[in-house]
């Protein structure tokens, strides 16, 4: 009897577990109660696979990720991407929405921005990640494609809760 609900349980346990994807060159992460499936999506790179955010049949959000390398402090790496971004919208106002601080997995603390500006006349919202290593950083963005802002926040916030640095 001990055998048979052993395998049981083991047979319906991969439902139970979340899916762990690596992105980027050490970073792990897990799916665990999130609308995502990472897969290729052929407009951006036809052969790097990216997280797909999901509301139901709806592609919400795309995130991508930018290695760059470690070591430096956050705020040398922001004040960098913060002069891109406003280098790309022309000199216009880019506007924090949002910032913060989250932890992830290894206990290392990923620092966050939601954006917004215009670029070439249309308004854009991206969340800008920066999950920082001894040997590598990298920029997380999450670029929307619905004006469910607050949903592709909560969403990419709790995947990198789940982030695993592995160097």
């Amino acid at each position: 009897m001990r055998v048979l609900l052993f395998v049981i349980v083991f047979m319906f346990s991969g439902s139970l577990f979340a899916e762990t994807w690596r992105i980027g060159k050490t970073i792990e992460v897990s799916s665990s109660n999130l609308d995502v499936t990472f897969q290729v999506f052929p407009d951006f790179d036809p052969n790097e696979e990216l997280v797909h955010g999901w509301k139901g049949e709806d592609l919400q959000y795309l995130v991508l990720v930018d290695q760059q390398p470690g070591g430096l402090e956050a705020n040398k790496y922001w004040k960098g991407m913060l002069k891109e971004i406003k280098n790309d919208a022309d000199n216009k106002k880019v506007t924090i929405i949002s910032e913060g601080t989250i932890s992830g997995a290894s206990n290392n603390e990923i620092s966050y921005k939601l954006l917004r500006w215009l670029s070439e006349g249309d308004e854009m919202t991206t969340m800008y990640y920066l999950v920082a290593g001894q040997k590598y950083t990298y920029w997380v963005s999450a670029i929307s494609f619905t004006n469910e802002i607050t949903y592709m926040e909560e969403q990419t916030k709790t995947l990198l809760k789940s982030a695993l640095l592995l160097e």
